[in-house]
């Protein structure tokens, strides 16, 4: 590896002037797929290691890293970490949608939980359908333009008064 390519790829965790943070999380619901298979989340790269996904529970996921979700099934005991083996002998999918990492500071969202179903395991493929997402956010989105609109208002109003007071002194 070379020392531009290790900085380009450590810069990535760094948040950016004028971005915040977003906690992107993905839910698996429950349905039948859940009493033929476990279902685990694994990074293909960095630190985190294997975490076993339950149904309805959030589960952080990174595209940075490239987090995939692999199926087992019930009475197969769970390695602690993957090895090119296991991962290419079972049923795998990367997450349905790209995570949301970083927003600019100004913009209220804090939170973003997607929700997908497990409509089945074929082969060497998870069918995942995305149900919906909830967004929750720091403030109320209306104001990011409310508050300017009242500080310009402000803002006029203060000059006018100044003007009315210069022209009678």
């Amino acid at each position: 590896m070379t020392p531009s390519s290790s900085t380009t790829a450590n810069l990535a965790d760094l948040i950016l002037p004028g971005a915040k943070d977003v906690r992107h999380e993905l839910v698996l619901e429950d349905g039948p797929a859940w009493k033929d298979w476990v279902f685990v989340g694994y990074p293909m790269h960095g630190f985190r290691g294997l975490e076993r996904l339950h149904p309805g529970e959030p589960f952080r996921f990174s595209s940075k890293y490239g987090t995939r979700l692999y199926a087992a099934r019930p009475d197969e005991p769970l390695p602690a970490e993957l090895d090119d083996a296991w991962k290419s002998s079972h049923p795998s999918s990367a997450p349905p949608v790209e995570q949301v990492r970083f927003v600019g500071l100004w913009n209220p969202l804090a939170r973003i939980e997607t929700r997908a179903r497990v409509d089945g395991v074929d082969g060497a493929a998870i069918q995942l359908t995305v149900t919906g997402e909830t967004r929750e956010h720091a403030w109320p989105p209306f104001l990011n333009w409310a508050v300017p609109v009242v500080l310009v208002a402000c803002g006029v109003w203060l000059l006018l008064r100044r003007r009315r007071r210069m022209r009678s002194a």
